[in-house]
């Protein structure tokens, strides 16, 4: 079931998205399952853009050294798959520097930009 933003019910503090845009909400709910299937009481700290990039900060409840390993994967692989997904859209996307502030976008919102 979903709830009106569109995330799944039960999705910790479903604000944690605010920070970052719709399209790479799809990337962030992936890595919180596979998460969640790993260490169910993990806690999600912050999510965020920085630098063009995502960033997904956590705090596992597992003692579990695999278990903490596999998670910071998954982590990282969420973070190197916003690299290549517009945060507007969720198509395909690359770092746009051409101002001060730095973002991941598809060519379509770049030329909006």
């Amino acid at each position: 079931m979903r709830v009106d933003s569109g995330l799944p019910e039960g999705f910790p503090r479903p604000r944690i998205l605010s920070g970052v845009g719709k399209g790479w909400w799809p990337i962030v709910m992936r890595a919180h399952g596979l998460m969640f299937a790993l260490d169910p009481d993990y806690t999600v700290d912050q999510v965020k853009e920085k630098m063009g990039t995502l960033r997904y900060y956590y705090t596992p409840e597992s003692d579990d050294a695999e278990t903490v390993n596999r998670m910071r994967r998954i982590a990282t692989e969420a973070e190197l798959a916003s690299t290549v997904t517009c945060e507007v859209c969720g198509k395909p996307g690359e770092l746009d520097q051409s101002k001060r502030w730095l973002l991941t976008l598809c060519p379509e919102h770049k030329a909006e930009r």
